[in-house]
C-alpha cells in the first residue's frame, strides 16, 4: 500500500469512528443516571506493503573506437662500397652489395704494389650496410698499414 492509499484508510476509520461515537451519545443524559450507554470503539490497524524493488544494472556506454595499423615495410638497396683508405699510395678495397646481404664476417684484399687485408666482422658488415661509419685498421705490409673507412 503507499502512501495515499494509506491516507484513505486511516481517515475513513477516522472518519467513522467519531460518528459511531456521536451516534452511541445520543440517548446519553450526562447525569450518570441510570441510562444505557453503549460505546463503540472502531480500531483502524495501518499495513504497509512494500512494492517490488526492480534492480536494473548500470550500462556503460562507449564510443566506438577505430584502430589503424600501418606496417612499413623496409627494403633494403645494397650496393658496393668503397672503402677510404688512409695514406694511401694506390690501394683499392671494396665490400660487394652481396657480401653486405650476406651480413657475414669477411676478409677484404687492399689491391696495388703491394696488398694489406682488412678483417670485418659480421656487425661491422651490417653497419657499413646501415650506413654507419665504420674504420679498421689493416694488415701491415713492408713496415705500415693503413686505416679504411666505410661511408
Amino acid at each position: 500500500m503507499d502512501r495515499r492509499g494509506f491516507l484513505k484508510v486511516t481517515g475513513a476509520g477516522l472518519l467513522l469512528g467519531g460518528l459511531v461515537a456521536l451516534q452511541g451519545c445520543e440517548g446519553c443524559s450526562g447525569s450518570g443516571s441510570g441510562g444505557s450507554s453503549t460505546t463503540t470503539t472502531a480500531t483502524t490497524t495501518p499495513t504497509t506493503t512494500t512494492a517490488p524493488t526492480t534492480t536494473t544494472a548500470p550500462t556503460t556506454t562507449t564510443a566506438p573506437t577505430t584502430t589503424t595499423t600501418t606496417t612499413t615495410t623496409t627494403i633494403m638497396v645494397y650496393s658496393d662500397k668503397q672503402g677510404t683508405i688512409g695514406t694511401n699510395h694506390g690501394h683499392a678495397v671494396t665490400l660487394t652489395a652481396a657480401q653486405q646481404q650476406a651480413g657475414q664476417a669477411v676478409t677484404l684484399t687492399l689491391s696495388g704494389s703491394h696488398t694489406h687485408q682488412l678483417s670485418l666482422s659480421a656487425a661491422e658488415v651490417t653497419a657499413v650496410a646501415n650506413g654507419t661509419n665504420v674504420a679498421k685498421d689493416s694488415t701491415s705490409d713492408l713496415g705500415h698499414s693503413h686505416t679504411v673507412t666505410f661511408n
